[in-house]
């Protein structure tokens, strides 16, 4: 990049000089060391805890030569180019945002509040059978790390699929204006974020924000197995409303899908068989990964495939191959015991999966949960983590162990449970 074209997308005022050029953007100055400064330019960023500015004295004794910044720090003056914005993280998106309008390829955002990491990662193994893939690594999915992941994108890649998490309205569509997709994948709309969004009718207009700059005729993946997203016409009156026109592609177990998983069966190895059936043909897949959410993920990816001009093969042959992203679901087996890790911030939808897979693996003797605290549920945590105790208990598991204030209403209904059937 050069730092006068830098200047100009971030809106901001340069001092020092414009001529300079620089390969990469980092706002963590502890990646930046005395070999790869001087092809860095430096964004100082200010959160709840830290502030990039007081770094930028180091930074520049290290080599870096382009500093963004909201105030030059009293001795750094004539030491580099400074790009003076009001806001650097307003500043990193404006940035973000023109290096990928260089670049015309198809970009898949994929949201939710269940299961948007995993469909993410399904959707790139899928695409990667017929193109060169940037993808959000782990779940960098906010206004810092959609970014980041957008200045990745070079010339050597032809799609891109990016995740996209919320915790307000407005904030999905912001992170469109910066990505330009040209394709949406929404996998549900739980209850998760209702402390901040106040209730289900918010997070799904919320959710419904990834279509907001999709042009006429694009593709909007949604799950048609989901009570909210299935209807159609309370959709259609929400997407008027943004003035988005896509065409709304549904997958899902329904009649009601394009998408559609038929005849799902779990194999001796808890693994689950399904015919998956497209406008595009039909096939059997097999999944490697556990859980029965793990279909309906499957076929989104299928979905954005075929939806991309795939062949229902390649996307069959990647499905089956992939593996997961080990990050929200590890499976551990020692000493004759198998142990599922799903801790990572589970929300209700997500609860309820991981207890489905615990319930369904066959050739098991004894089923143990161990579940602590779902956040920002505000008025609804209550209720919801009652309910959870109930489910497991309904889904036969043995032991139950809570970690947790939230977390006792679940323990306390699924003893209650247990002595309404005479079961300790």
């Amino acid at each position: 990049m050069n730092v006068s074209a830098v200047v100009r997308a971030a809106e901001g005022r340069l001092v020092g000089n414009g001529d300079k050029q620089f390969e990469k953007i980092v706002t963590d100055s502890r990646v930046i060391n005395f070999e790869n400064a001087a092809s860095c330019a430096f964004v100082a960023l200010v959160g709840e805890l830290f502030d990039g500015h007081n770094y930028i004295q180091q930074v520049i004794e290290k080599g870096v030569k382009v500093i963004v910044c909201s105030r030059i720090p009293d001795g750094c003056d004539g030491k580099a180019s400074f790009i003076v914005v009001e806001d650097t993280l307003t500043a990193l998106g404006k940035i973000a945002s023109f290096h990928r309008s260089q670049f015309d390829i198809p970009v898949c955002a994929v949201t939710g509040s269940v299961g948007k990491t995993s469909t993410k990662e399904m959707i790139a193994s899928v695409l990667e059978r017929g193109f060169n893939v940037l993808k959000t690594e782990k779940n960098f999915n906010n206004e810092i790390g959609l970014p980041m992941t957008l200045l990745k994108m070079d010339e050597n890649h032809t799609a891109s699929v990016v995740e996209m998490g919320m915790r307000g309205l407005g904030q999905i569509k912001y992170l469109c204006g910066l990505a330009h997709p040209t394709m949406g994948v929404i996998t549900n709309v739980g209850v998760a974020h209702m402390e901040l969004l106040g209730s289900q009718e918010n997070i799904f207009r919320a959710k419904l924000e990834v279509a907001a700059y999709l042009k006429n005729g694009a593709s909007l993946i949604l799950c048609g197995d989901d009570k909210m997203l299935s209807d159609k016409t309370h959709v259609c009156e929400v997407l008027k409303e943004y003035g988005s026109n896509p065409e709304i592609v549904y997958f899902g177990t329904g009649e009601n899908c394009d998408y559609r998983a038929e005849n799902i069966e779990v194999t001796e190895e808890n693994k689950y068989s399904f015919d998956i059936c497209t406008p595009h043909g039909k096939g059997r897949l097999t999944l490697n990964v556990l859980g029965r959410h793990n279909v309906l993920n499957a076929l989104a990816a299928a979905a954005v495939g075929m939806e991309a001009g795939m062949k229902i093969e390649d996307c069959i042959f990647a499905l089956e191959n992939y593996c997961g992203d080990g990050i929200r679901q590890n499976i551990i087996k020692a000493n004759g015991i198998t142990v599922i890790d799903d801790t990572y911030n589970a929300g209700p939808e997500s609860m309820r999966a991981s207890l489905d897979v615990l319930h369904n693996l066959k050739g098991v003797k004894r089923r143990i949960a161990v579940l602590g605290d779902m956040l920002e549920l505000g008025s609804e945590s209550e209720k919801a983590h009652t309910e959870i105790g109930a489910y497991a208990w309904e889904n036969g598991i043995d032991i139950l162990i809570t970690a947790g204030e939230c977390m006792k209403c679940a323990a306390d209904e699924f003893d209650r449970m247990g002595e309404l059937k005479g079961k300790d």
